[in-house]
């Protein structure tokens, strides 16, 4: 995974096209310098009809916080709801999504604990040319 992890940062070797790509719990922890690189290599990877599943944390409100496991390091997560990027070009739509509280998995109401603690998988279809309405 950590191959994969640093080849979608850089490049690598995301030059071909496939029908599933899954972004399994990576995304947060991305430099935002380099998220929108991220996204594109990413994009890139996925064939015209192919699938991306985005599994990650999905708060209300795009968050930044502090890595809780090494409270004394200068690291932080950046929590977004990812889909959200891909479906604002039109060309992905989501054909699945399920929301689970991540410290509690069998929950997925909000009244579990904090709404912005759940954790999100996406399933999107990727159509270049589909999601555009002619005018």
């Amino acid at each position: 995974m950590w191959r994969y992890f640093c080849e979608i940062r850089g490049g690598g070797i995301f030059n071909s096209k496939f029908d599933l790509v899954i972004l399994g719990y990576c995304l947060h922890w991305i430099d935002r310098e380099s998220i929108f690189q991220c996204i594109a290599n990413a994009d890139g990877c996925v064939a015209d009809g192919g699938v991306l599943v985005i599994g990650d944390f999905c708060p209300t409100y795009p968050q930044k916080r502090k890595y809780h496991h090494k409270l004394e390091a200068d690291a932080y997560t950046y929590k977004i709801d990812c889909g959200k990027m891909f479906k604002s070009f039109g060309t992905y739509k989501e054909i699945y999504k399920f929301r689970y509280d991540y410290f509690n998995p069998c929950c997925n109401t909000i009244n579990c604990s904090d709404i912005e603690d759940f954790y999100c998988v996406q399933v999107l279809k990727k159509d270049l040319y589909g999601g555009y309405q002619e005018v």
